[in-house]
């Protein structure tokens, strides 16, 4: 594991459910658009490889960790309460607390449907700063932005000149999603393939883009 490979990784632990799909494509391009890579469990199709052990090794392998608990709340009576997200932070939190250098390191955000919701059910996490993003994808990519605008703050005692502010960031996802909805050939993806997208392809797509836009 290289150093700079480690502080780049993101481990990303979000519900994989067609009511998410939107935000977990937007936190994969805010996060290649801030020079990080985002990795998940579902990238990796390898049948023989336990899941728990695939999860473990991502988190061994990236300094930071992106959770979004808004889904974790049963809303409905009967409703099961979806627990992976919390079993996953509690892993990688584990690794940040016991698990020596490079992990020490580790930075983890926790973000939730409405201020003070999660809280609610995981009383543990009182006086943690998590952020609230209203189920909404503009609030999301903000507090993404905000979120690390702070970490470059705290541990490079300094913010990069280009970082782009939160609205920047908004204008590229729209521009991003209506060049995506185009395939090369010129014909129009419709939003059965783009849902179909997987996340290997969509990451390529992203760094696609990006490289047009400097070019």
């Amino acid at each position: 594991m290289s150093s700079g490979s480690f502080d780049r990784g993101v481990f990303v632990n979000c519900p994989y459910s067609p009511d998410y799909s939107e935000k977990l494509k937007a936190i994969v391009f805010v996060l290649i658009s801030l020079d990080f890579d985002p990795v998940f469990p579902s990238q990796k199709s390898d049948v023989g490889e336990q899941r728990i052990d695939l999860i473990k090794d991502l988190i061994r392998n990236c300094r930071h960790g992106i959770h979004d608990l808004s889904l974790v709340i049963a809303k409905n009576a009967g409703e099961h309460a979806r627990m992976n997200m919390p079993y996953e932070l509690g892993i990688d939190l584990g690794a940040r607390w016991f698990g020596g250098a490079p992990l020490d390191r580790k930075v983890t955000l926790v973000l939730e449907r409405t201020r003070g919701s999660v809280k609610k059910a995981l009383s543990d996490l009182a006086g943690a700063d998590l952020r609230a993003h209203n189920g909404r994808v503009k609030n999301l990519i903000g507090a993404l932005r905000d979120h690390f605008y702070a970490f470059h703050k705290a541990d490079r005692g300094q913010v990069p000149g280009d970082f782009p502010e939160a609205i920047s960031l908004w204008e590229d996802w729209g521009r991003f999603s209506r060049w995506l909805q185009q395939r090369p050939d010129g014909t129009l993806r419709t939003p059965k393939d783009l849902a179909k997208m997987e996340i290997p392809e969509f990451k390529d797509k992203v760094t696609e883009w990006l490289a047009a836009q400097s070019a």
